[in-house]
């Protein structure tokens, strides 16, 4: 988002790191990484909760591991579509 210097560094970093031709892709993965980390951090409790209720009625019966795994991918793309930030790796799936 607009004047999110946290998010900004971090594009930055990819952007420097693709100029300079040095950017592998385990680099790229670790800022998309890093990125993924701090929206998650980011999000309200209330927003958990949200996506943790939809988790526990789309995936019932699954395993722990699965739902909580459910439920990062589905704050993170959330955020990510709402600040259109967009995943810097080269192979990103």
């Amino acid at each position: 988002g607009a004047g999110d210097e946290t998010l900004a560094a971090l594009y930055r970093k990819a952007v420097a790191a693709l100029s300079a031709g040095r950017a592998g892709e385990e680099d790229l993965e670790m800022v998309d990484a890093s990125m993924d980390g701090i929206l998650l951090e980011r999000a309200t409790a209330e927003e958990k909760e949200a996506v943790r209720r939809q988790a526990a009625r789309d995936l019932k019966g699954r395993p722990a591991a699965e739902v909580e795994a459910f439920v990062r991918t589905k704050l993170v793309k959330s955020a990510r579509e709402r600040l259109k930030a967009p995943y810097v790796s080269l192979f990103y799936y």
